[in-house]
Order: C-alpha cells, then structure tokens, then sequence
C-alpha cells in the first residue's frame, strides 16, 4: 500500500484528467445518442467529437501506464529502487492494484453511467460489463506489456510505433499473399451466425500470454525473453482459434419454426419462368465469373419469412456428360413488378396483418435471386445454350420478420426488453405528417450469439386499419465499446472483437411522414388520422441456415443476360 499511496501521489494530475476525460467520453455519448432535427453540421460535430475523445482517451491510458511501470523501469540499471529493500512481489501487486481500479475499474464505471444515461437497467449492465472490462483489460495489459520492455517514455512510444508498424505490414503482406494465389477469395458462408468462440479464446489467451510477460519481467527483469514470450503469445493468440476443436459457447437455437422440420415439406422451388439472368460478377478481370439467376423459396414458408442469400454448392451434368462446379454464394436484385411502388415487402405486410400498409417512399420492391451457378468467361462461352442436370447443396439463409410492438407518439414511450430498447425520444406533428426520433441500443456479453436487427416502422391506424412506412429516414450510429474504438480493432483484430462489436450498441433513427410521396403523389391520410396514430415497430432477424438438396433436369445456361 506504501507504492500505492506513492503512485498515486506522483501521478495524481495525470489520474485527475483521466477521470476528466472519462466524464467528458460519457457526456459526449450522451449528446450522441440524443436525436438530431435531420443531420446538421451539429450532429456531425458531436460524431467528431466523439472519435476524438476516444483518440485522447487511448493516448492518455497510454501515458498513465508508461508513467505508472517507469515509476520504477524494469531495463536497464539506474532505477534507484534496485539498492533499495522493494519487494518484487509487493511490487507487482501494487501496480496491477493500480492498474485494475484505475483502467480497468473507473473506465467500466464510466460505461455504466453511459448505459445508465439511456435508461438501461441492471440485466443489461450485467450483459454488458463482462464486455466492457474484458475490453479495458486488454487494453491495459497490451500497453503494460510495452511499458515493462521499455526504459523510458521515449521508448515506450517508439514501441508502440513499431508494433502498430508491423502489424499493418503483416496485415498487408498476408493480404498481398490472399490476393496472389486467390484473386477471388470466397464468399461461401454457410450459417450467418457467427459464432462467439474464436474471438473469445483469442481474448483470454492474448491476456494469459501478456500476465505471463509482465510477471516474467517483474520477477526477472529480463526484457529479451520477456519480448520473446510475447511475439510466441501473439502467434499462438493468432493461430489456435483456428484450429480450437469445439464451441464453448452454448449454440442458440434457430427460430425458423416447425415449418421448416421436415426438408420434404419446405423444398426449395425454382420458379419455372426460366427468366434466368446472366451477370458478370469479377472481382479481378482475367478470371471473371458469370452468374445464372433465379428465383427461389421454399415449400410452406410463412409470409413474414423471407430469403435474403444462399450459399450454393452446384454441379452441372450436360448432355455430354460434360461436368461444372461452383461453390460460391451471390445475389441479384430483381425488381418485383407486380408488387409496385406504394405496397411494402411481403414480410413486412405479413408481420402486421389486418393492416393495409402504404409505403412513403416510390422505391419498387426489389426481391434477392440467387445465383444457382457460376461460370467462367471460358466456361460460358464454350456452353451457352447448352441444357443438363443442376444437383446443388443449398445453404438456404433465412430471416423473420414479427412485430416486436407499438408505442404512443409522444417522448419516453418505449419497449424494453431487459437486454434491449426502442424509445421515441421526439415525435412532432408537421403539416401533412410526422416526425420522429427513435433511440435503440442493445447490450450483449462476449459470448453472446450477436443477431443483427434491422428495423420497419409503420405508423399505423388501427381505428383505420391503415400504416404508412416513412418516406425519409436516417440514422447515427455511436458504438460505446470503451476506449480505442476503431483502432484497438485494427490492432487487436480478433482479440477485441469480442468486447468491441457486442457490449453497447446505440443509434438515433429519425423518421419522416408524410402525406404525399416524393414525386408529389398525394396519399390517403389526413390530420386526423395522424393525431389516432400509434408506432409499431416491425424486427427482422436472422432465424437460422436450411440445408435443402435442389436436383433440376432441365437446367439451361441461357445464351444472353435474360431468357
């Protein structure tokens, strides 16, 4: 407790504007998720602003924790602590003591006002602090690790500099190798929920690898083994996810429903309209891949169910016994005109039924055709026109649409799940329609299967039987993930991840109503019927991968880019 007390003492300024600039990063988050009049120059700011403060807030850790170890350096041989009776294991702990409260501790503390602020309870600070520490964590330990290698300040930030150096070397060279043997890397994925584990192991054992550096040094004041025990920790930090045999994380069942049990009932049909598309899809010249399009469902799939990609593995037998494979996963937007602009998506109309929705905007609806196979330029010209036997695994991506709930128009109404927010933070009557502001956020641990959402609003009349969609919207995301954001990602890659993606996430959406469509069209909606109008608020997530066999005998490469 004397280092301590000493510590303190001689970093006490540095740890006051720290504690400032934590204070400043909650004020700043909070003026972030506060809802903007449309984006004006002042929201931009505010975003700015906010990067900058994270910017400050890693450069001044940085500094506390190279002041902290070099209190007493661990290279070298003038620190005056040498010939005095320190105890290297009172040593250690005095620093990991401060360490902890000071960037572990008061930077999770600053995290919980945030959420706090945005009107999340104690379930979500419960989800979220696992994340939020194992983040500050590894931060503090990364940076302990350069400062206990280092004799000085100079050094220290010269470390640092060729760390972040050669990992974007790195980075670069294994791209630049990607790229040479595999000009079009894949895009195979068979499920798109991707799991926690990876990026968890690589956490603790990056963490492991930097306690076992900084103990090492503490005890043996050996800098060159200490270095070397780190770079093994960094590959194996790398290299084991990988190779890491089982999930740890329990794997969340999928939502897809009792109508997709049996593959026989929800096979996937092709629609025999044969108006297969042909399009180039080259991500390098020389070896450009062209795509044969059609529409797909599957047999008994409910109205709020829709597809939005397949990952297909396809081969196709010709009458000559001739035999093309692909293995790729690649959409293209059809426009469905018998929808027509006005009518909604057909998952967004089944998720609200009884309800006659109108869309706001005149975009046409726009409806995902995968790509059942791929060919070369080669391949395609020597086979144009030519007929066979298409056998494909289908990896078919499902996703579901309910209605999570409606709300009043006026501030502070919201649904709260416990984990999760939706709250109308403004909602101004204007002549001929509405505007409004939703705040969002969602809080998730490490090893939470994170499930992307993506959000309808409809303001609805039930007295009427009618909704209309937005004709504007727009948001600002803010991600509150503790300090270096953007950076400790690029750096960290795996390791971060984690705690970067799933602790807070927070967005302002702003919403426009109106009366008359962009081109002028006017609508069947009054004064009235907006003043007895409700928010209801329509989520889409991912339900979960079907793996379904598709065998077609009449399979034809058309001759040009539509048949």
């Amino acid at each position: 407790m004397h280092i301590v007390r000493k510590d303190i003492r001689r970093l006490r300024w540095l740890l006051a504007l720290w504690v400032v600039i934590l204070a400043v990063r909650v004020a700043v988050q909070w003026v972030t998720g506060t809802a903007f009049e449309d984006f004006t120059p002042r929201a931009f700011f505010v975003m700015e602003m906010a990067t900058v403060i994270g910017a400050l807030e890693t450069l001044m850790l940085a500094m506390l924790i190279a002041r902290l170890v070099h209190e007493e350096p661990l290279v070298g041989w003038n620190g005056f602590w040498l010939t005095r009776p320190y105890s290297r294991k009172a040593l250690i702990i005095a620093k990991l003591l401060v360490a902890a409260v000071a960037f572990v501790l008061l930077p999770l503390v600053a995290d919980l006002v945030t959420m706090a602020v945005f009107h999340a309870g104690l379930r979500s600070w419960l989800e979220a602090a696992p994340t939020f520490a194992l983040s500050h964590l590894t931060w503090a330990l990364m940076l302990l690790v350069v400062a206990t290698v280092t004799a000085g300040l100079g050094a220290f930030s010269l470390a640092i500099i060729a760390v972040v150096a050669t990992g974007a070397l790195v980075i670069m060279a294994m791209l630049g190798v990607a790229v040479l043997f595999d000009p079009e890397p894949s895009n195979y994925v068979v499920s798109m929920q991707p799991d926690p584990t990876p990026g968890l192991v690589a956490s603790v054992l990056f963490n492991l690898a930097a306690v076992s550096v900084v103990l090492y040094q503490y005890h043996h004041r050996r800098w060159g083994v200490a270095v070397a025990i780190a770079v093994v920790g960094v590959i194996v930090t790398c290299v084991a996810p990988s190779f890491w045999p089982w999930s740890i994380v329990p794997v969340q069942a999928a939502e897809v429903g009792a109508w997709a049990r049996d593959p026989k009932t929800s096979s996937p049909v092709v629609t025999r309209k044969w108006e297969m598309h042909v399009n180039e899809s080259s991500f390098a010249r020389e070896r450009s891949r062209r795509g044969v399009y059609a529409p797909l469902r599957l047999a008994g799939m409910p109205a709020n169910f829709n597809i939005q990609s397949v990952a297909v593995d396809a081969k196709l037998t010709l009458s000559d016994g001739t035999q093309l494979t692909s293995r790729h996963m690649d959409s293209w937007q059809s426009p469905v005109s018998e929808l027509g602009p006005g009518k909604p998506s057909p998952w967004v109309a089944a998720a609200a039924p009884g309800v006659n929705i109108v869309k706001g905007m005149d975009e046409a609806i726009l409806e995902q055709w995968p790509a059942l196979l791929m060919l070369t330029d080669a391949e395609y010209a020597r086979h144009r026109g030519k007929t066979g036997r298409l056998d494909a695994t289908l990896h078919v991506h499902v996703f579901k649409t309910t209605l999570r709930g409606t709300v009043p128009l006026r501030a502070g109404a919201a649904l709260d799940d416990g984990v999760s927010r939706v709250e109308i933070v403004a909602a101004v009557p204007r002549a001929g329609g509405y505007r409004i502001s939703v705040r969002q956020w969602r809080a998730g641990a490490p090893w939470t299967y994170w499930r992307e959402r993506t959000y309808a609003w409809l303001l609805q009349n039930r007295g009427a039987r009618t909704a209309l969609l937005p004709a504007q919207s727009g948001g600002l995301p803010m991600q509150s993930a503790g300090v270096g954001g953007l950076f400790s990602l690029f750096l960290l890659g795996e390791v971060a991840s984690p705690a970067m993606s799933n602790a807070f996430r927070l967005e302002t959406v702003q919403l426009a109503y109106s009366n008359r469509t962009r081109s002028g069209e006017l609508l069947p909606f009054d004064a009235e019927w907006f003043r007895g109008a409700e928010l209801a608020v329509l989520e889409t997530t991912y339900a979960g991968t079907l793996t379904r066999s598709l065998t077609l005998e009449d399979f034809r490469i058309p001759e040009g880019p539509a048949e």
